[in-house]
């Protein structure tokens, strides 16, 4: 394997690895923590774009790499890698463009969500329970690929 590649592969998915957790595990919980329901909101708002555009492009440079590393490796541990990253970057990018407006649209029509449970709210937070959990499976994912190519690039024989 080109150890350069591997380098800009471990460096790109390691990358993204640390901003999932870092934002949703860190940056989130203290924002909720530090502020009032609505402010927090306001301030997840504003991040959440940023983190997701930079999580999905990395994660679309690291299926790349990944598939440059292993483009005349066949065995089923390389297509379980190129699949995981594969789905991680839809799930990340689907997060980015599909989930985040909707939420943010709903997020806007809610005056409070200290109030009564309003089908607004339902829709916002079955939202966002989708989004949490593609993002948890993209970090998991994330994380087995990043692992089975450690493997494989150390061993000289094909992984079957």
């Amino acid at each position: 394997m080109n150890p350069g590649l591997r380098l800009v592969f471990h460096l790109v998915a390691g990358t993204a690895l640390g901003a999932m957790i870092f934002f949703t595990g860190i940056v989130a919980e203290q924002v909720f923590a530090s502020l009032p329901l609505n402010s927090a909101g306001n301030v997840l708002a504003n991040i959440f774009p940023p983190y997701y555009t930079l999580t999905t492009l990395l994660c679309i440079v690291a299926l790349v790499t990944c598939w440059l590393l292993t483009q005349t490796r066949h065995g089923w541990w390389t297509w379980l890698a190129r699949l995981s990253l594969l789905a991680t970057a839809v799930f990340m990018a689907v997060g980015w463009l599909v989930l985040l407006p909707i939420m943010n649209r709903l997020r806007l029509a809610i005056p409070s969500f200290t109030g009564p449970q309003t089908p607004a709210i339902t829709r916002f937070f079955m939202f966002h329970g989708l989004s949490m959990g593609l993002n948890l499976l993209s970090g998991l994912l994330l994380a087995f690929a990043i692992g089975i190519i450690a493997v494989i690039s150390t061993r000289k024989g094909d992984l079957t």
